[in-house]
């Protein structure tokens, strides 16, 4: 079973991510860490990646820069790298 990382801070996680959404990734996944952050900054980035296979962003998460990846002893990210639709707005 994959390992996925919310890597969306918690003020925008419930409008994206319905309980019924959570539900079918956690049933899909090993969700890494059960509760979304306060903010989806470098610190938790780096404490959090090194186990993660997938990564879901929003558009307030820190890059995925060099500085994260090595921090986190992450050597790929695969798939798109290009953001198709963001839902924030304040």
């Amino acid at each position: 079973m994959n390992k996925l990382l919310y890597a969306v801070a918690r003020k925008w996680f419930s409008s994206i991510f319905r309980p019924v959404d959570q539900g079918r990734i956690a049933a899909a996944c090993e969700v890494i860490s059960a509760s979304a952050p306060e903010t989806a900054d470098g610190a938790f980035l780096k404490a959090y990646l090194t186990d993660a296979e997938i990564v879901v962003t929003s558009c307030d998460t820190a890059a995925l820069d060099a500085e994260v990846m090595v921090a986190a002893s992450a050597s790929e990210i695969s798939g798109p790298c290009s953001r198709v639709s963001q839902t924030c707005g304040e």
